[in-house]
């Protein structure tokens, strides 16, 4: 017989620090740490859409049998207060009729973290979204070095043609100036 094993609350933030959980009404029972210090307003015991919209999947009224309906659903929420977004799957916990969002915010630039308020640290250890932020981080250094390697050897370039342009004048000119001696 297998034994049913489940995570406390706090052990759940730390795994999820963006989480949320949301009973029949869509009214949010708990939230992760860092989410709750993130939205200006308190989050508990208010409305899913009082914080949230729902960019994808595309659902006309929100409802928690819509939303479980689509629980397989990769979701993209929206936060009403700013410009962040959290990529994530809702999940129905067992025996229960609560909804649990487990996601993370949607980044695709390192330096979109500093004006959502937002740290590296406040993601969880597993959280593959660090490692993409990183890779993104090098690879945008990769390619502005190389636009500015591009743009030295432009310069160069035209350094070169200028040189051989004066090059081909002087030798015209001194060409000239033999024939007039001859």
């Amino acid at each position: 017989m297998s034994q049913s094993f489940t995570l406390s609350p706090t052990m759940l933030a730390a795994a999820f620090p963006f989480h949320f959980v949301v009973d029949q009404d869509l009214r949010i029972v708990q939230a992760g740490d860092v989410l709750q210090r993130l939205c200006p307003n308190t989050l508990l015991e208010t409305q899913l859409n009082d914080h949230f919209s729902i960019q994808r999947p595309k659902i006309k009224e929100p409802s928690y049998a819509a939303i479980q309906k689509r629980r397989k659903s990769l979701f993209l929420l929206g936060l009403l207060h700013d410009e962040m977004q959290l990529k994530g799957q809702f999940m129905k916990a067992e025996g229960k009729d609560l909804l649990f969002f487990l996601g993370s915010p949607w980044i695709t630039n390192i330096d979109s973290l500093a004006p959502l308020n937002i740290k590296l640290k406040d993601f969880a250890i597993h959280d593959p979204i660090v490692d993409f932020v990183f890779l993104l981080q090098a690879s945008q250094t990769s390619l502005n070095e190389t636009k500015r390697l591009a743009g030295e050897l432009s310069q160069q370039q035209e350094q070169l043609q200028k040189t051989l342009a004066i090059k081909e004048n002087l030798a015209k000119i001194a060409e000239s100036q033999a024939r007039r001696l001859e």
